[in-house]
C-alpha cells in the first residue's frame, strides 16, 4: 500500500509538472481571428487591397523552440497583381495591439549604405529559404544576395529604425542561420510579383487578446501610401 501511495504521489506530481510547463512558457500563439478571412487550411489569414494580396500564418518554429521566447515569427506572402511597384520595408510592417502598443518587424541586418553585418550566428547565406519572383532587393542588400535582381531606383533606408531595432538581435543572440535564410529582405514587389518568407516581430505579450497584422502599401514611384492591409489574429498560449 505504501509503495502504491508513493507511486500515486509521483504520478500526480509528474502530471502537474507537465501541465504547468506550457502554462508558464509565456510564449503566445497567433491564429486568425473569427472575423478574419482564411484559406482552406484555416491557419492562414488572407486580405486584399488595391490588388495587393497578403497571406499571413503563424510560424510555430518547433525546430528551434527558443525562437518564440524572443520573437514572434510570421510567414508572410505578398502577391502584387496591380500595375504599381510596391515598396517592402520593415517599417511598413507591424503588429498593432488593441491599445497603442505596436510590435515592430525586426531587421536582421546592420545597414550603413550596405549591409555591414548580420545579427546572431549568421556569417553568410549558402542558400535562401524564401520565395521571390519579380521581387527586386534593395541596393544595400546586393552583396548579400548576389543571385537576386537589385532594384535600380532610389531606395533609402530608415537609419533611425535600424538603430532602434537591429540591436535587439544582439541582446538575444539570434537569428540562427535557418531563421536568416527564411527572412524576407527589403526590396520592391513589381507588378505580377510575389515574395513569401518569414518576418520576425518583437515578441507579442501574452496579455494581449487580439492583435492586427498591418502592412502599409507604399508606391515606389513617389513614395506615397496608397492603402493598407489589416488582418486580425487572436492571441493564446
Amino acid at each position: 500500500m505504501r509503495n502504491r501511495q508513493k507511486f500515486t504521489r509521483h504520478a500526480i506530481l509528474a502530471w502537474l509538472l507537465i501541465a504547468f510547463i506550457p502554462a508558464c512558457s509565456g510564449y503566445p500563439t497567433l491564429a486568425p481571428a473569427t472575423d478574419a478571412e482564411v484559406t482552406t487550411g484555416l491557419d492562414t489569414a488572407i486580405a486584399t487591397s488595391n490588388r495587393i494580396e497578403v497571406k499571413v500564418e503563424f510560424e510555430d518554429w518547433s525546430r528551434e523552440p527558443r525562437v518564440r521566447q524572443f520573437v514572434t515569427p510570421l510567414k508572410v506572402s505578398i502577391r502584387n497583381t496591380s500595375t504599381e511597384t510596391i515598396v517592402l520595408q520593415y517599417q511598413h510592417l507591424f503588429l498593432q495591439a488593441n491599445g497603442e502598443k505596436r510590435y515592430a518587424a525586426l531587421p536582421p541586418y546592420a545597414i550603413d549604405g550596405e549591409i555591414t553585418k548580420t545579427a546572431g550566428a549568421v556569417a553568410g547565406y549558402t542558400s535562401i529559404g524564401f520565395l521571390a519572383n519579380e521581387f527586386h532587393i534593395s541596393p544595400y542588400h546586393q552583396l548579400y544576395y548576389p543571385d537576386l535582381a537589385v532594384h535600380s531606383g532610389p531606395f533609402e533606408y530608415d537609419r533611425a529604425y535600424y538603430d532602434r531595432y537591429y540591436p535587439i538581435w544582439q541582446k538575444i543572440e539570434l537569428p540562427t542561420p535557418a531563421m536568416a535564410r527564411r527572412a524576407i529582405p527589403e526590396g520592391v514587389i513589381r507588378p505580377q510579383g510575389i515574395v513569401s518568407g518569414v518576418v520576425f516581430f518583437e515578441p507579442v505579450d501574452v496579455s494581449e487578446d487580439e492583435i492586427e497584422f498591418r502592412f502599409r502599401l507604399v508606391r515606389d514611384t513617389d513614395g506615397d501610401a496608397i492603402g493598407s492591409i489589416s488582418i486580425p489574429f487572436k492571441v493564446s498560449q
